[in-house]
């Protein structure tokens, strides 16, 4: 047996239940099984739990149920009410969600969900607009490019090459009207095989990042299971 070998059960239980459900996983290429779909809703519902849990403990009892608490107490003692006792209102809003089974009360779910939708797609604008602005901003590059040394023929190559790219891209998704010109076909033709091999780069890049995760997988096997379990 190796120095590092595992001799606590709780440790060897761990790492048998981590092959086990490897194995399983890997179960899914050749065909879709029982044991698969088992583990997919322990799974679910471990994340369904955890999601609640952390919910509760870092979202609603320290940011609603502590400070509502905090005030109704003081409406029994001699301190005076504080402002926070208003975070009780925000159970209106927050019943009015569960009017949706209601046929009667279904409409003022849709109050709520009304203003959470609009929320939210403020937010995403707004996020997406701080994502996108900078690469636009970065898109306008110098096409001669004149350093502290003089002209740059490397900076001056890379820029042309990017603002080619860059236009022959957007013609590419130009569908307003008819561009038959020989140039502006090739100009199309040259940023659809742009746009492919910049599709077929991110492809090789999930592949490789998904055969990471899958060998790193089996080293785990490797080093916990047979090493310092098994001792092999």
């Amino acid at each position: 047996m190796p120095p590092d070998a595992y001799t606590d059960p709780i440790q060897i239980a761990e790492v048998v239940v981590a092959t086990i459900t490897f194995l399983i996983v890997m179960s899914y290429i050749f065909k879709d099984n029982s044991a698969y779909k088992m583990l997919s809703h322990i799974l679910l519902g471990a994340a369904a739990a955890l999601s609640i849990y952390l919910i509760w403990t870092q979202a609603l009892k320290p940011n609603w149920w502590d400070p509502v608490s905090k005030a109704i107490k003081t409406l029994f003692g001699d301190a005076r009410p504080t402002w926070e006792l208003l975070w009780i209102l925000c159970l209106v809003p927050g019943l009015m969600w569960y009017t949706l089974y209601s046929k009667k009360l279904s409409w003022m779910s849709r109050i709520v969900f009304g203003l959470f939708i609009g929320l939210g797609a403020g937010l995403a604008f707004k996020n997406y607009f701080l994502l996108i602005m900078p690469q636009v901003k970065d898109s306008f590059r110098p096409l001669v490019v004149v350093g502290d040394g003089g002209f740059d023929i490397k900076g001056t190559i890379k820029n042309l090459l990017f603002t080619g790219t860059l236009v022959t891209v957007l013609i590419y998704f130009i569908f307003t009207f008819r561009m038959e010109a020989p140039l502006v076909h090739r100009g199309r033709t040259f940023g659809r095989w742009t746009i492919m091999i910049c599709f077929g780069t991110l492809f090789g890049y999930t592949v490789m990042t998904r055969m990471s995760y899958f060998l790193e997988r089996l080293n785990y096997v490797k080093e916990e299971l047979f090493t310092k379990v098994l001792g092999l």
